[in-house]
């Protein structure tokens, strides 16, 4: 490889392209993604930020943890959000089934001093779930939970 470090060939690679696009987490607004015979992935969340008193949300992959798309943020770590926020779901799922509970999650709820903390599962895909950060003065809790199952209506996976 004349004139090409290792860690570019890599970055240039074919691979490393598939792969990081897999992993990257999708800001903005809008982001779909146009698959060869198959529905349009849609994993717009943005409309999370016309919530009063919105902090922060993101969609993730409880499997994996991973942030999907993302919004906000502020003081929140999003990143470190998506991943132990799965862990409160997995430990959800579990207590259900050490109950013998025959249901499913429709969303969790964190109340803390001076925040909300929605996590709702996908009806459509459970093993992926939108979080919700919110300012607990500002915000309205039933607005919040109309608007989340509004976003997890358009999600497209």
């Amino acid at each position: 490889m004349t004139g090409l470090s290792i860690s570019s060939a890599i970055r240039d690679s074919e691979w490393f392209t598939t792969v990081f696009k897999k992993l990257a987490p999708m800001k903005g607004p809008t982001v779909q993604k146009k698959r060869k015979g198959k529905k349009t992935m849609s994993t717009n969340i943005s409309a999370l930020n016309e919530l009063e008193g919105f902090i922060g949300g993101c969609l993730v992959d409880s499997e994996t943890g991973l942030m999907l798309a993302s919004e906000g943020g502020g003081k929140i770590d999003l990143e470190a959000a998506s991943a132990l926020n799965t862990q409160v779901v997995k430990a959800k799922l579990s207590a259900m089934s050490a109950l013998k509970l025959n249901d499913v999650i429709e969303d969790i709820l964190i109340t803390l001093g001076k925040q909300y903390h929605l996590i709702r599962p996908l009806a459509s895909a459970p093993t992926v779930f939108i979080y919700l950060a919110l300012d607990r003065k500002s915000s309205n809790l039933g607005l919040a939970r109309i608007k989340l199952k509004s976003v997890e209506s358009n999600i497209t996976l």
